[in-house]
């Protein structure tokens, strides 16, 4: 990366590594921040804001089974709780990125490029 640019970081908050997706987003460039989700302590479930998400450029929150008990309003508010691009990751799922007010669904199963590309083109919006 050349210049002054800004490095854009990402916010990627799952229970579970979502590692290729945090290689492919680094390997573009991007400071990844990977988040447990919400859990005692979470500032998203005490607050309802998270400075980590404020900061984020954009946000992948993974939505699935492995979410805890309790925690899926908090992942939505989580995703949508910036004026950042957001998507959620299904988990189980296999389909394309499909756009629906203010934010992006995909499939956790879908490759990690087309998520990446499609942080990339939400991104380039804003």
């Amino acid at each position: 990366m050349g210049g002054n640019r800004k490095r854009m970081m990402l916010l990627v908050a799952t229970t579970r590594r979502a590692e290729a997706l945090e290689q492919e987003m680094t390997r573009r460039g991007w400071l990844v921040a990977p988040c447990g989700g919400p859990g005692p302590g979470c500032p998203a479930v005490a607050r309802g804001g998270c400075t980590l998400r404020d900061r984020a450029d954009a946000a992948v929150v993974y939505l699935g089974k492995t979410n805890p008990p309790g925690s899926l309003l908090p992942m939505i508010r989580c995703a949508s709780g910036g004026d950042t691009p957001w998507v959620l990751a299904i988990e189980g799922r296999d389909h394309p990125p499909a756009e629906f007010e203010g934010g992006t669904t995909v499939g956790a199963l879908t490759d990690a490029g087309v998520i990446a590309d499609t942080i990339e083109c939400l991104a380039s919006e804003t």
